[in-house]
């Protein structure tokens, strides 16, 4: 079956408000740098721009780092409700499909590590979070609105897009159809 066939039932939207960007959140020291390539309009079936970012561990990750496994590019904030509210999904999630080459890396808009930290730690967080200090990765995926998630394929291209929290039944079965998974 191919991709495209897939994606009309990959993700049902939950009429949700999502977290509008805060518009005069103060910059600071960067931690995450952009490739060249524009991300206007990132659609479905488009190469996801590539990026690399610090994260939490201090440890630097980039989305090419990656390519091979499934990623969940999720774009968040410690103050956005939705957000907070999905984040448990996307650890169970991670934590059952890892061995089949999925995993979370969730890109947190211009807060720092020790705002971030104590909310991980409260929640037994343990997915890879990543410092976006001056907006630069939230630019260049177009991020208005939080949560909005990418699901990069192994590739590099992008599977599907979330604007607003995911639904966990559906995102769960579309895991599954990405990841091959055979249920018996």
């Amino acid at each position: 079956m191919k991709l495209y066939q897939l994606l009309p039932s990959a993700l049902l939207i939950i009429a949700l408000t999502a977290c509008q960007t805060a518009a005069a959140l103060p910059p600071n020291n960067s931690a995450a740098q952009v490739s060249s390539t524009t991300a206007e309009g990132l659609n479905v079936g488009m190469s996801a721009p590539d990026f690399s970012a610090k994260l939490i561990n201090g440890s630097i990750v980039s989305l090419r780092s990656l390519r091979g496994k499934v990623v969940l590019l999720n774009f968040w904030a410690t103050w956005c409700a939705p957000c907070k509210s999905e984040m448990p999904t996307l650890q169970t999630l991670e934590d059952r499909y890892k061995v089949l080459g999925f995993v979370v890396l969730a890109i947190d808009n211009r807060e720092d590590a020790s705002t971030i930290a104590p909310f991980l730690q409260t929640r037994a967080l343990t997915f890879n979070v990543a410092l976006d200090p001056n907006g630069t990765v939230n630019d260049r995926y177009t991020v208005r609105q939080y949560p909005t998630s990418y699901l990069i394929g192994r590739d590099g291209s992008i599977l599907a897009r979330q604007f607003g929290p995911f639904e966990p039944v559906a995102l769960d079965s579309s895991l599954s159809q990405w990841l091959n998974v055979q249920f018996f």
